[in-house]
């Protein structure tokens, strides 16, 4: 900003706090390579106090879909568990993928759930939806069976989850 009150970078007659951050075609560029697109017409019309109480809803209050699995090749003696992590609206958020030692298919989904609650957590996710083609897994997990499970990685997910 100016003493003068005319910005340098476009020549607007007024600059604005707004405009200097936001409104100049030049800051307006910028934002553009930073702002999804499906956010902007909300991004450049909103007051600056709507636009953070936005983030700050997206980032705290938004549940995060983790879609887990595991698989195991038939002449190997490895295995592999990955999954990937979308927000609100199915947008790709990151993924994750890992070997692991072959063991049962349960334990391996179970290993592949336990990650994806490390890695949804270590990037201060809380509120999580988990997907899985293992439905006896998401069964265990969710009605309390964890606690007396033979895997160690169910009873690393009921201490994950109560500790959350």
């Amino acid at each position: 900003m100016t003493d003068e009150g005319c910005c340098l970078r476009c020549d607007a007659l007024v600059e604005t706090g707004t405009h200097a951050v936001r409104d100049c075609l030049f800051a307006a560029n910028i934002w553009k390579w930073l702002v999804p697109q499906h956010d902007w017409a909300f991004f450049s019309s909103s007051s600056l106090e709507d636009w953070v109480k936005m983030i700050l809803l997206k980032s705290y209050s938004s549940t995060i879909d983790v879609n887990i699995d595991g698989s195991v090749p038939k002449h190997t003696s490895s295995a592999a568990v990955g999954g990937v992590i979308r927000d609100h609206k199915r947008d790709w958020l990151f993924g994750f993928g890992m070997r692991i030692d072959r063991s049962g298919i349960f334990q391996i989904e179970a290993r592949a759930l336990y990650e994806g609650l490390v890695v949804t957590w270590h990037e201060r996710f809380q509120q999580i939806e988990v997907e899985s083609d293992n439905s006896i897994l998401i069964d265990v997990v969710s009605n309390g069976y964890a606690v007396d499970s033979k895997p160690s990685e169910i009873r690393l997910i009921h201490t994950m989850i109560l500790k959350k």
